[in-house]
């Protein structure tokens, strides 16, 4: 007998289908009649009538109005089943509402489908009941899968780029009236990016983690570094050994001697979880390295959606921002050309997630203070220190942008000054002490945010940088300067350094507009493979794994009562 792998390729594809197909039971279909198959149009149109159009007889309809479109412009014709049984497209439907979890998404949504198909209509009523469940299951599958199984400001205050919209009947009628292929149609559904198919990779494979009984866990006490001998040893080599963070040739066995293998591993894992780099098992990474596979796992799955909030095609050259990671890209053709640190607004100004362009920069920026800034910031300050003002380098003047007449801080009663009635502009000149440093980098927005140089480029070193008011301050603003301006006699590094000499400002707009994403991501993979997992800075996560709990237990519960 022939196995699955050593068919030809032509029926080694067809082989799940196969599978699908056998595993129905067809000999339920020999009974079918076309006389139940013709009374379905007059049960679906009666059930989408129905004044239970909420529940619809407890199929747990979600999509009714795009069902009633749907269905009234085929005269209430059935999709899924011919006279003769089921069609082919309900095979392929099934097949990919069973790899639903693969892809994230929650089983429970789909799993009345899968067992209607498993019981074919004895009359007109179950038919049309099937009909629409099938129906509503395929608009939910390619919503999810496409643009998420929630609306991202929803989950999220500060979210505010939003995936492509499509129109799922059409997706559908496409399929029944152009004769487009389902399985094709399907498989492109999901994010095109290589981050989230990187992401469904490693959500395989901690599944597969899990379903070993995961890893153990390490008990608390003194801090382990190379040369020490500890019982804990053993379970740490086992736990970085499960997680693939120890290697085969680093592996002692059970050994109690840390031995300089199993610190590499562990400067890995740190490495891949944002935490100090040392080599050392201290109290922080010992909590990590506690955290359980199933948090994990969610951590991926709640990761897989804001890819899935993202616009599906970024062409080109791009920046990109993980601010849960602290870092920012800049991409060509979808690889990675420059890499640096980046630091994000305080966990009570944080950065919101949004879309824009770069198109222009400027070296030796003046910085006028923000609203935010001058409110909870400076004008306390002020009140408390009239001198402040000097100190920082800055000016006050009686107009917007400075351009009216400077004024004397010590001439004005600052305890008399309120917010809401500011009468002056603040501005601090180019120089050393200056809070946008040497380079400022514009993309409109409405939040007041862009990417700017610091005096204070000792905050790179920490491993969480929320030190701004919500701006993005660069590691390296003369190299991403140099690179947007390359090909351009101004934008060579030993200019640019000149101009910076001179503190004079000089503005260059870009002949080419450059795409922004500013993201969220507390779990991805890099270009090397490798998963990384971050502290939820923001608590964005919080939300959203709530969300996803609570969604797949409304629709158990929704089931349960029908």
């Amino acid at each position: 007998m022939l196995h699955a792998r050593e068919l030809p390729n032509p029926l080694r594809m067809l082989m799940p289908v196969l599978l699908l197909v056998l595993i129905f039971p067809l000999q339920a279909w020999a009974g079918f009649q076309a006389q139940l198959f013709a009374d379905s149009h007059d049960r679906i149109k009666q059930l989408l009538d129905s004044e239970d159009s909420a529940r619809l007889h407890g199929l747990n309809i979600q999509y009714r109005d795009d069902l009633v479109r749907l269905y009234r412009q085929r005269e209430y014709r059935p999709i899924w089943y011919a006279a003769h049984g089921p069609r082919p497209l309900l095979i392929s439907l099934v097949a990919y509402l069973r790899r639903a979890q693969a892809e994230g998404l929650a089983m429970a949504q789909f799993q009345q489908a899968l067992e209607a198909y498993r019981q074919p209509p004895a009359n007109a009523l179950q038919l049309a009941q099937q009909e629409l469940i099938f129906s509503d299951r395929f608009l939910r599958y390619i919503q999810q899968v496409g643009n998420g199984r929630f609306v991202p400001r929803q989950m999220d205050d500060e979210w505010f780029i939003y995936p492509d919209s499509f129109d799922r009947v059409a997706v559908l009628e496409q399929i029944l009236e152009l004769g487009m292929d389902m399985d094709r149609v399907l498989a492109r559904m999901p994010p095109p990016h290589s981050g989230y198919r990187k992401l469904r990779e490693q959500l395989a494979r901690y599944r597969e983690l899990a379903a070993w009984g995961g890893w153990p866990s390490l008990e608390a006490g003194e801090t382990l570094k190379a040369g020490d001998w500890d019982l804990r040893v053993p379970v740490l080599r086992e736990r970085l050994r499960i997680s693939g963070d120890l290697h085969d040739d680093e592996d002692a066995g059970t050994s109690a001697l840390f031995d300089e293998g199993l610190s590499g591993a562990l400067l890995r894992f740190q490495e891949r979880h944002g935490l100090q780099v040392d080599g050392r098992l201290g109290p922080n990474t010992r909590a990590a390295l506690n955290v359980p596979v199933a948090d994990r796992i969610n951590q991926i799955l709640i990761n897989m959606e804001r890819w899935r909030w993202l616009p599906r095609y970024a062409e080109g050259k791009y920046l990109l921002v993980n601010m849960a990671g602290f870092e920012l890209e800049v991409y060509e053709r979808h690889q990675a050309v420059m890499t640096m640190r980046v630091i994000i607004g305080k966990d009570y100004r944080q950065t919101p997630v949004f879309t824009s362009w770069l198109d222009s920069l400027v070296v030796n920026p003046y910085w006028y203070v923000p609203p935010t800034v001058l409110k909870k910031d400076l004008l306390p300050r002020l009140k408390r220190d009239p001198g402040h003002l000097h100190k920082m380098g800055m000016k006050l003047f009686s107009s917007l942008e400075g351009r009216g007449t400077e004024v004397d801080p010590a001439s004005v009663d600052w305890q008399q000054i309120d917010f809401a009635r500011f009468p002056y502009v603040i501005r601090q000149d180019p120089g050393p002490d200056n809070a946008l440093g040497a380079y400022k980098f514009h993309m409109p927005n409405t939040y007041g945010i862009y990417f700017h140089d610091t005096p204070h480029q000792s905050l790179f070193q920490r491993r969480v940088r929320t030190f701004s008011s919500g701006c993005i301050r660069l590691e390296d603003p003369l190299g991403l300067a140099e690179y947007l301006l390359k090909g351009d006699a101004r934008g060579q590094r030993q200019r640019l350094e000149a101009i910076q000499a001179t503190g004079k400002t000089r503005y260059y707009k870009l002949d080419r507009q450059v795409p922004v994403y500013l993201v969220y991501w507390t779990a991805w993979v890099d270009q090397n493979g490798t998963l990384h997992f971050r502290n939820d800075i923001y608590d964005r996560d919080t939300r959203l794994l709530e969300a996803v709990r609570e969604d797949e237990q409304s629709e158990r519960l929704a089931r349960y009562q029908n």
